[in-house]
């Protein structure tokens, strides 16, 4: 609940504090893979094609800006960063389609190498039963790790043009 009478500045400053001392231990991971699973990998899965998007999507973008600042407001890091979700998931399909037209791989064998990443996501991550896990959820190295390869594995399928290898 609010409290009307607290400094403003004071809060930023504080929550500030905490996500900074905290950056590399769980901050970094909390306000991306660790809050959005898959969707954050695929939405950013070419990147040199991001800032273009944005600019076409201001309101998009503002959505976004808006959503990240309020993390130098509020603690409850989850909670926050949902309202990206409308923004992050059809972004994300735009990423799952772009994968497989640029790799040559079925855009239903993705979807499912997909999903089968958020339910390793949503089965490895606590969402309740811990205190202070709205805002200190620990980083994940294995959710990490497969997330990270599954970006790093497309890029470079991307790069190196249509797939000679069968996905699956």
């Amino acid at each position: 609940m609010p409290h009307p009478a607290e400094d403003h500045l004071a809060t930023v400053l504080s929550v500030l504090g905490f996500r900074w001392r905290h950056l590399f231990d769980n901050q970094l991971s909390f306000a991306s893979l660790g809050s959005f699973g898959v969707v954050l990998p695929l939405a950013l899965l070419f990147p040199e094609r991001v800032l273009g998007l944005l600019r076409q999507r201001l309101p998009e973008a503002a959505v976004l800006l808006a959503v990240y600042a309020s993390l130098a407001l509020g603690t409850n890091t989850d909670r926050l960063l949902v309202y990206a979700a409308p923004v992050l998931v059809p972004a994300a399909l735009r990423g799952l389609r772009a994968a497989s037209a640029d790799t040559g791989w079925p855009w239903g064998r993705l979807a499912l190498v997909t999903l089968a990443l958020q339910l390793l996501f949503w089965q490895q991550t606590p969402f309740h039963g811990v205190l202070g896990l709205s805002i200190y959820q620990p980083a994940n190295l294995l959710v990490s790790a497969a997330l990270l390869t599954f970006w790093a594995t497309l890029r470079w399928r991307a790069w190196r043009g249509a797939a000679v290898y069968p996905i699956l």
